[in-house]
């Protein structure tokens, strides 16, 4: 039986098997998913942030970075992950080097699944299929450790490096802690594994969107195929239910998940969302959520809703407004807003110049002057832009301590 995998950035098929019976739900902090997705509502990034910049990613006339997949950020740098490799910039947006060379050498890798860095050791991780890369922070390859299982994301906390797999039904693991020299020290089983699939192989399809760990502050979250309705918190090296996602009508049975028939899939996913990120912040859960929908020409295509959860007055809706999807951007008039990344200080989304150019020439608002002239200064040749929106410092009572 031969095993078919497709990826692509513009359909997910996201194999998420279903944990219908979560861990104690009652006990869990429970956000009531369904009645989020049928609430719409307005918000202003003035409510979030108390600023927002563009940053241009300047590089030399030979390197284009035009589609950012991951972020991650030194004490003072980005790391940079793009469909064409990994780039080191200053905060400010300077040019470093490149990261890694693709290859089949030793020093060289073949894919790019995942990065993060090991602030005490000061090295950057990459993931590469069934294998870690090591660099230091100049970029000079350090080492490289195999691993028996695929895998599809990372995160490093505590000296240790936690991997996330596809959570199909091939797949023993939903997640594995390795130490640094690459030996498996914990494992978290994948409660998919062994379902027999009524498809011939298998196939996926995957997106930029998706992302299987998220940092708050001092604490790691992880939300995989096969928890769709559990976030699970880090502790020590146990994952512990954090939040439960009560999807109601929207949750997808098995029998429709991808991964077990396609077939069905393609005929009822328009009726399931799924939620392949999410961001916290102290008041705040962002959800970007997402089902396949068929186009008039009979072709899948992606359906994208935005949903914030206040925690302070616990309630969630959609976020839109009269020119469309995401946050409102009241501070500079730029295009609308929605984080795909987070820091502790930081709400973070990129944007193509083009993009930007575009919302200019159908007037949807008036540009501030500072993010007119920064605007008058790029042209076609720009790289893909980082914007930055900085948090609110607001001091609010806990999630789940209020009523």
């Amino acid at each position: 039986m031969k095993a078919i995998i497709t990826i692509s950035a513009i359909c997910i098929l996201l194999t998420v098997g279903c944990n219908r019976n979560p861990e104690n739900p009652d006990k869990l902090r429970t956000i009531l998913f369904e009645r989020c997705i049928e609430t719409e509502q307005k918000m202003k990034i003035s409510e979030i942030a108390d600023t927002i910049e563009y940053l241009e990613l300047k590089t030399p006339h030979d390197i284009v970075i035009s589609r950012i997949l991951n972020i991650a950020c030194g004490d003072n740098f980005w790391l940079i992950h793009t469909r064409q490799g990994i780039y080191k910039f200053t905060r400010t947006g300077e040019f470093v080097k490149q990261i890694g060379r693709q290859g089949q050498g030793p020093d060289e890798y073949l894919y790019i699944l995942g990065i993060d860095i090991n602030p005490t050791r000061k090295e950057i991780i990459h993931a590469d299929t069934q294998q870690i890369l090591y660099y230091d922070y100049d970029g000079n390859f350090l080492r490289k450790e195999k691993i028996n299982d695929y895998f599809f994301n990372i995160v490093f906390v505590d000296s240790v490096l936690w991997t996330c797999n596809l959570c199909m039904h091939i797949d023993k693991y939903m997640a594995c802690a390795l130490s640094l020299a690459g030996d498996t020290v914990t494992v978290m089983p994948n409660p998919n594994y062994g379902i027999e699939s009524l498809n011939e192989g298998f196939s996926f399809v995957s997106s930029s969107e998706l992302r299987e760990f998220s940092k708050y502050k001092e604490n790691v979250y992880m939300k995989t195929r096969s928890s769709r309705d559990t976030v699970y918190q880090l502790s020590g090296t146990k994952w512990r239910p954090y939040l439960y996602l009560d999807m109601g009508k929207y949750q997808m049975p098995i029998e429709y998940e991808a991964w077990y028939s396609e077939d069905a899939y393609n005929k009822n996913a328009i009726n399931y969302w799924n939620i392949p990120r999410l961001e916290e912040d102290d008041r705040y859960f962002f959800f970007t959520a997402v089902r396949q929908k068929q186009t008039q020409r009979g072709e899948n295509e992606n359906d994208y809703k935005f949903v914030i959860y206040d925690k302070k007055e616990r309630e969630g809706f959609v976020v839109k407004n009269e020119d469309g999807m995401k946050i409102t951007d009241d501070i500079l008039g730029g295009p609308n807003f929605w984080p795909r990344w987070s820091t502790n200080d930081l709400y973070i989304t990129t944007m193509e110049w083009f993009d930007l150019a575009q919302w200019i020439k159908d007037k949807k608002r008036t540009l501030s002057p500072t993010l007119q002239k920064q605007f008058e200064s790029w042209g076609e040749d720009t790289n893909q832009l980082i914007v930055l929106c900085r948090k609110k410092r607001t001091n609010i009572l806990a999630f789940g301590q209020r009523r």
